[in-house]
């Protein structure tokens, strides 16, 4: 065996055997030759552009003939809705997606609160500003946990204060917005759509809704271009139990309750569990029907459910149905007279606002002498405008969704309940035909 040492050879250069150097246009690094060839069968869309395209080694066919015919990216949906931002979860809604989202919404937020003056003799605009608040809460789907947790560290990183109220109802949130007096609320929630999407709706100051056309059409337009830090220190994230104030104040609504027996269907389960405690302190006696059961139980003139009413919650916890004994659906032109009649001031007129595309025999039945019927538009926001501006007896978009200004315009599903609950009581043993 011979003495004489090995010798350690240097490895290759990047760009191979033959002293080639591979570089995509516009990088400064170099590749290696596998990585080139890699790049160019996966349609890479610098090779069109590379010098070195055309050394392709044993691929079959030259990779960028037929370039020209494949698309540089796939195209996305926008993600903003009518009400909110909407997305398939992981396709096109992503953490990432959500991030941006917070931080445009933080970015309205610093712009729009107050500054702290540092001294009475100091310009307004030279003492700093305070953190804005921003409520963020979730609903119960399972991706619903990963997308808040983007939306919180996103606010924090725009140093806004973060109140995190957890796995609520929409109308808990709304409550907790108005409550804490936040600048803005983020609730991620996938609400009318199928169970493979979500997304996130926004409020503003007060639980104003942010819609578009409107003021969310902002949000998304900050979404699409640079957002810069208004601040370099962080926010703080502690959380708040809204359950608690917000079921507080619903007791008011089912004190006068006389003794009825009620079916309830809830596709959300946390409205179920609010009325049950609501319900336990009054004479009446729900029964919670399951979901994998049929509703209505009945459905005939002669037929009997067995119960002298029947609600109906939807999952965004706002939208409400009622039936009477036999199992039918009662009308929402119907449910909106009785609630006019009931919320009505003697010897005074009213206003009620309605949605620009509700049923037109809702806005005939409502136009009466001492009425007016405002047009509240199409979206939440306009809604909302109006009714703050005109205080009506309550607003309605005419597909089971009901507001009323307690302070603010609350569209709850629970305090519709209790009002409907309310008329049905004061009826002499129930002898209304509305409810017969």
């Amino acid at each position: 065996m011979s003495d004489t040492p090995l010798e350690i050879l240097s490895p290759p250069p990047p760009g191979g055997t033959a002293g080639t150097e591979y570089r995509c246009p516009g990088e400064s690094y170099p590749i290696s030759r596998a990585v080139h060839l890699s790049r160019l069968a996966a349609y890479y869309p610098k090779c069109r552009r590379c010098p070195h395209r055309d050394d392709i080694g044993q691929l079959p066919v030259p990779a960028c003939e037929d370039q020209t015919e494949q698309p540089t990216r796939i195209r996305r949906d926008s993600i903003c809705q009518q009400e909110g931002l909407r997305g398939i979860y992981l396709n096109a809604m992503t953490r990432r997606d959500c991030e941006r989202a917070a931080e445009a919404v933080a970015s309205i937020a610093w712009e729009q609160c107050p500054r702290r003056v540092r001294s009475p003799q100091a310009e307004p605009q030279q003492g700093s500003r305070f953190a804005p608040g921003v409520v963020v809460g979730h609903d119960r789907r399972p991706s619903s946990p990963d997308l808040v947790t983007g939306v919180a560290a996103a606010l924090r990183r725009m140093g806004c204060d973060v109140i995190d109220v957890g796995q609520v109802r929409r109308p808990c949130f709304d409550f907790a917005v108005d409550h804490l007096q936040a600048a803005a609320g983020m609730y991620v929630t996938g609400n009318g759509f199928g169970p493979t999407w979500n997304g996130v709706d926004i409020v503003g100051s007060g639980a104003v809704p942010r819609s578009a056309p409107g003021t969310l059409e902002d949000v998304c337009r900050r979404m699409e271009g640079a957002i810069h830090r208004p601040t370099r220190r962080g926010g703080t994230h502690r959380t708040f139990h809204a359950t608690v104030p917000y079921q507080a104040g619903l007791w008011k609504y089912f004190h006068s309750l006389r003794p009825l027996s009620i079916a309830i269907r809830s596709r959300d389960p946390l409205a179920r569990t609010t009325l049950e405690k609501l319900l336990a302190e009054t004479p009446c006696d729900p029964q919670f029907i399951s979901e994998d059961r049929n509703w209505p139980v009945a459905a005939g003139k002669d037929a009997s459910t067995g119960f002298d009413l029947s609600l109906l919650i939807d999952e965004d916890g706002r939208r409400v149905e009622l039936y009477n004994a036999s199992g039918q659906r009662l009308p929402q032109t119907e449910l909106a007279a009785r609630l006019l009649h009931r919320l009505r001031p003697s010897a005074r007129a009213t206003t009620v606002v309605v949605s620009d595309d509700a049923n037109p025999a809702l806005v005939a039945t409502l136009q009466q002498p001492d009425c007016t019927v405002i047009r509240g538009g199409t979206t939440m926001e306009s809604m909302h405008a109006a009714m703050l501006e005109h205080t009506p007896a309550f607003g309605t978009d005419g597909r089971g969704r009901f507001s009323f200004c307690d302070p603010y315009p609350k569209c709850d599903a629970i305090i519709t309940a209790a009002k409907l609950l309310e008329i049905f009581a004061a009826d002499s043993c129930g002898e209304s035909p509305l409810f017969i």
